[in-house]
């Protein structure tokens, strides 16, 4: 059961104002296929027709045939008889001859409406087989499926474009969260084959070309649940066609892209995307974090990180000498440029030819376009100094295993990026932004806030949830706010035992400003937005206490306070009214509650 408090960041969609618009239009769909299966059903008239004529033609046929009866008189079967004779032998081959025995004008006509049935049949069954399997219209028919569970839904979805390595990784990490996916490929092979082994969550798939308006119509652009779409294929021009038509038809949908070039990443942001990642360019970014900065990158990559994932182990700092860029195109060069311009001295090598010398250099990053001319150059640095800090990329998962074997100090691996960015941001857009600010903070700041954390939630990565002081959210809380005082770490105690939950104040937001990792005594105040990290063990809590009056009071005063009304209204306090749990939760009660509520009453 997902708690309800990680289900209210689904819900949640910022506002994005920002649109290239002018007029507003309406979000195409494509008809073909409907139409598609319109004509193949038209198809199918024939070969039914023709059973229906060769059937009544025999029917008819027998119904005329001279017979006789019993006991020698003429006699022919009415339609009734000739139509239920035909029935069985037309699929059967017959079981006798009923009601009388046959003539042989009638066993003549019985013999050639079977040749002709069995013809008949053989033709319409092929026909429709074939029709009712040609790839057209099973695409049709799944596309219109689509579009109708598309109509029924009442869940937030996403539509990501691409499903190769960075859109999979997207999707895995969307079906871990609980989020309705809709996915958009051109190649059909690569959707059965994700349906084929698709074990959980609810992931639909379309076959169609992104760059046109109406498959994005189709895949649920224009729906109200539509929460955001992830431009992940591997064309930046496709991706850059996405970012416009979302922002164009659908300002209010936040989009997500990858690039590979600067330039594109720049007609991106024209179209005012939620966020643009270029793998190529914040990967020196993240390097030069984990060298200058372990514990903020330790923290920020653990952060990304699927919930779950173990907090990898602390690295010394290492020393400020000479780095080798092994690389032959443009990642070479952006990781160089950020190297300098962290203060590092960066020498160019090609991965062809002979390497420069290795002896006396802290780091190397090898970072060619193939994962095998990568390996087999991180080989001959490992032999040249074995002491190195060695970057290795990898452009393949196919070769996933391989580089784990090897070990390398590093791993770069683009659509990892790519799909751990977005899904940080997908999350929450205060999530991002706490992520955004651990990575600008300094190494004292990180390491600080890493300590808090993983005292709070442990040594995995916590699930983030987004909580809004309303009565919709939190009624326990407001109802408390509208007169009294609470600050978040009265908030985040156990209301029973008094220790901390596992949950950690990420951001606090109030009107347009966000506090990364606010001080534990801040006041609390109607319209304020937490996000927060946690255990589900201790999220459960939280939402529990959310809706429990007397748990926030004794959190706030310190004083027990019953919980059934009777033993309030006894006690002289005002009764509140009973506000029902989400469904999924539990309410913090027990029967030695009310136990102790006498004990305390006989005092």
């Amino acid at each position: 059961m997902v708690n309800p408090l990680t289900r209210m960041t689904a819900h949640h969609r910022a506002a994005r104002p920002e649109s290239r618009r002018r007029r507003e239009v309406e979000v195409p769909v494509d008809d073909q296929a409907r139409e598609v299966v319109n004509a193949t059903l038209r198809g199918l008239r024939a070969p039914l027709l023709m059973i229906v004529a060769v059937f009544t033609f025999c029917v008819v046929g027998l119904s005329l045939m001279p017979g006789v009866d019993a006991d020698g008189n003429p006699h022919r079967l009415s339609l009734f008889d000739a139509f239920y004779v035909m029935s069985y032998t037309a699929t059967t081959i017959g079981y006798g001859e009923v009601p009388n025995e046959f003539t042989i004008p009638q066993r003549m006509w019985v013999a050639g409406s079977i040749f002709a049935s069995v013809f008949t049949w053989t033709y319409a069954v092929t026909a429709m087989f074939y029709t009712l399997t040609a790839p057209g219209f099973r695409e049709a028919t799944s596309e219109l499926r689509l579009m109708r569970s598309l109509r029924r839904t009442r869940d937030p979805f996403y539509i990501v474009v691409g499903h190769g390595q960075a859109g999979t990784g997207v999707v895995e990490g969307l079906v871990a969260i609980e989020r309705d996916v809709v996915v958009v490929d051109g190649d059909a092979e690569r959707l059965e084959r994700m349906a084929m082994g698709r074990r959980g969550g609810r992931v639909l798939a379309l076959h169609g070309d992104a760059r046109k308006v109406t498959t994005l119509g189709t895949a649920g652009l224009g729906s109200p649940w539509c929460h955001g779409v992830l431009a992940m294929t591997e064309d930046d021009e496709t991706n850059l066609a996405i970012v416009m038509t979302v922002n164009l038809l659908r300002p209010d949908v936040p989009v997500i892209a990858r690039s590979t070039s600067r330039v594109m990443a720049d007609r991106m942001q024209d179209f005012f995307p939620e966020h643009v990642i270029n793998p190529l360019d914040e990967f020196g970014t993240y390097l030069t974090m984990q060298l200058r900065k372990p514990s903020v990158h330790r923290l920020a990559t653990w952060l990304m990180s699927p919930p779950g994932t173990e907090l990898e182990e602390p690295r010394e700092r290492l020393d400020d000498g000479p780095w080798v860029v092994v690389s032959d195109g443009e990642f070479g060069e952006e990781v160089s440029r950020d190297l300098t311009r962290a203060g590092l001295e960066v020498r160019d090598a090609r991965p062809t030819g002979e390497l420069v010398d290795l002896h006396d250099v802290t780091g190397v990053v090898v970072g060619a376009e193939s994962d095998i001319v990568n390996l087999s150059v991180a080989a001959r640095v490992r032999e040249a100094n074995p002491d190195c800090f060695l970057v290795l990329r990898q452009k393949t998962l196919g070769r996933r295993s391989t580089v784990k074997a090897f070990a390398p100090d590093a791993t770069f691996h683009p659509a990892e990026l790519i799909s751990r960015e977005a899904l940080a941001y997908l999350v929450s857009p205060n999530y991002w932004h706490f992520v955004r600010k651990v990575m600008e903070r300094d190494e004292e700041w990180g390491a600080r806030v890493l300590e808090d954390l993983q005292a709070r939630v442990g040594t995995q990565t916590p699930q983030a949830a987004r909580l809004d002081v309303t009565e919709e959210n939190a009624p326990a809380l407001v109802r408390w706010l509208e007169g009294g005082h609470i600050t978040l770490e009265q908030l985040l105690t156990h209301p029973e035992s008094g220790e901390p939950l596992e949950v950690y104040p990420a951001v606090h937001g109030r009107g347009r400003e966000r506090t990364a990792a606010p001080a534990p005594g801040t006041s609390l105040h109607l319209g304020d937005s937490l996000l927060v990290l946690g255990t589900a063990e201790g999220l459960g809590e939280l939402t529990s206490t959310l809706y429990s009056d007397a748990d926030v009071e004794k959190l706030a005063t310190g004083v027990h306070v019953p919980h059934t009304w009777v033993f309030r209204a006894l006690r002289g306090r005002r009764t509140t009214p009973h506000h029902t749990l989400p469904k999924g939760v539990r309410r913090r009660r027990s029967r030695l509650d009310d136990r102790d509520d006498i004990r305390r009453l006989g005092r």
